[in-house]
């Protein structure tokens, strides 16, 4: 298909697409520099996975103005898993996680990934905001983070202790220039000045936490990019793929392919609210960024996903088709190649502040509130997962937290009630609520006995809002042998059958 079958509802323009895709390049470039260094690995690594994802996956994705790159929800069991079994094994798998990724959507199950039950999804996201969070408490001092979320808490007052040393030392200036940089992130957003100006708040944040930095000469840490990013980088070998009989690399890479693929999904389908164009095509996008996460595992790059902070950039900057996401990775592999220096001037604390800012973000306060309506489970879940993911580990959490969004699932589709009223001597009236299914037979049986043989019976199943096979059949079975006794049975078949299933033939 062509590339007409992507615009966004208007005719495609090139020059807004450069122009649009100099601005992705302005908020990806801090991200990706930032990410890597809250995964404790070399900035290559990060820059590496921004440039596959503007010029591996933006040809291939189901999303057209979707950018992908490193995402900020994979740090901690980034820096978790590097700290025990190293680069290599990360490497292989991110490899195993591009073949998963590909392998799901070829089976076509992207589908599955939107059915994530809401309290499971904000437990996720606001366990690994959290987490976020405080993984980059001490970066934003210039100390070295702790490994988990509880340890990081934990160091908090040792952290500020090291700012009262005099004379002011390094930790003093960093702190200042986190906190400049969350100052102006916040202000930007509080005011929309990004509205107003069309300048996103990344940009002046890291340019005034740059120009602080370089006039005052404060005496803090700063990236350090090499001038030969491709002498500097760690390439699979084939050797490291033995790694494969270690259990926790199998599990490492079935977890960045679920949780990166439920953020690229999640942020596929908020980019559809956003234009009026033709809808994500999730199966295609799961194998567009399968192959990239392969391409990236095999140069020693970091896990992708689509991220919804810079694809709104994207769109709002003007974008019309991918080549604003092409042009965007573009950018980073020049300024890699040409000026790689010009990186070396960003202080490490400003990234920190970018993400503690990008963490808070992911903690949707809007979306939780609602879960309070659904009742006391959906929120039992959701506190549980995030708690789960902050104190012990990412995979705990959305075991756990699974577990409970299944078990309030079964209890859910356990309920169900009958009640029979008699509106006559002749005529009786059988409501139905809740969920019918084969766990409720024994009450539905019950209420069937309890009808008289020759009596009209209107079923009233308005309250009901699930039918399976079991209950179906015994409903069924129920009329052959009431309307032999000379009753009869008013129910309508055909809006029955939709609750059972959509697709099935209403002739019954």
């Amino acid at each position: 298909m062509g590339e007409k079958n992507h615009f966004v509802g208007r005719t495609p323009n090139v020059a807004k697409d450069f122009l649009a895709s100099s601005v992705a390049f302005v908020v990806a470039l801090p991200f990706c520099l930032g990410i890597a260094n809250a995964c404790g690995v070399p900035p290559a690594m990060g820059l590496i996975s921004g440039i596959v994802g503007g010029l591996i996956i933006a040809p291939l994705t189901g999303v057209p103005l979707m950018l992908s790159g490193p995402t900020a929800s994979i740090t901690v069991l980034v820096v978790a898993f590097t700290a025990r079994h190293g680069l290599p094994a990360l490497g292989v798998a991110i490899v195993l996680c591009g073949v998963i990724q590909i392998a799901a959507g070829a089976l076509r199950m992207g589908r599955w990934f939107k059915a994530m039950p809401p309290a499971l999804i904000q437990g996720l996201l606001s366990g690994i905001g959290l987490l976020i969070v405080l993984s980059q408490v001490n970066s934003l001092l210039d100390l070295k983070p702790k490994n988990g979320g509880l340890p990081n808490l934990l160091s908090i007052p040792e952290s500020v202790t090291a700012l009262w040393e005099l004379p002011l030392n390094q930790h003093f200036w960093a702190l200042t220039v986190s906190a400049l940089t969350l100052s102006v992130l916040v202000l930007w957003k509080y005011f929309k000045l990004d509205k107003v100006l069309h300048i996103p708040p990344a940009v002046p944040a890291i340019g005034g936490a740059v120009l602080t930095a370089w006039y005052f000469g404060l005496p803090i840490s700063y990236v350090d990019v090499p001038e030969n990013i491709a002498g500097s980088t760690t390439f699979l070998s084939l050797a490291a793929f033995l790694k494969l009989a270690d259990y926790e690399v199998i599990v490492t890479a079935l977890t960045i392919a679920f949780l990166n693929s439920t953020e690229t999904l999640l942020t596929a389908n908020a980019v559809d609210q956003m234009h009026h164009g033709p809808r994500a095509r999730h199966n295609k996008e799961l194998v567009a960024q399968g192959i990239g996460h392969i391409i990236c595992g095999f140069l020693g790059g970091l896990p992708i996903a689509g991220v919804l902070a810079r694809s709104s950039v994207n769109l709002e900057a003007g974008a019309t088709t991918r080549f604003s996401t092409i042009f965007s990775g573009l950018w980073i592999l020049l300024i890699v190649l040409l000026a790689p220096a010009a990186l070396d001037i960003i202080p490490t604390a400003s990234l920190a502040a970018l993400l503690v800012f990008a963490g808070f973000k992911l903690i949707d306060l809007k979306e939780v509130r609602k879960l309070r309506v659904s009742g006391p489970r959906q929120v039992a879940i959701y506190l549980v997962t995030a708690g789960l993911i902050v104190c012990t580990d990412l995979l705990t959490g959305f075991i756990v937290g699974t577990i409970l969004a299944l078990l309030s699932l079964i209890f859910t589709m356990s309920k169900f009630k009958t009640a029979l009223r008699t509106e006559s001597d002749t005529k009786h009236m059988l409501s139905l609520t809740g969920s019918a299914t084969f766990l409720c037979l024994p009450s539905l049986a019950e209420a069937l006995e309890e009808i008289p043989e020759t009596t009209a019976l209107t079923v009233d199943f308005s309250g009901l809002v699930f039918i399976d096979d079991a209950c179906w059949n015994s409903l069924q079975t129920f009329k052959e042998k009431h309307t032999a006794r000379g009753g009869t049975l008013q129910i309508d078949w055909a809006a029955l059958a939709i609750l059972k299933c959509p697709a099935r033939s209403t002739s019954e």
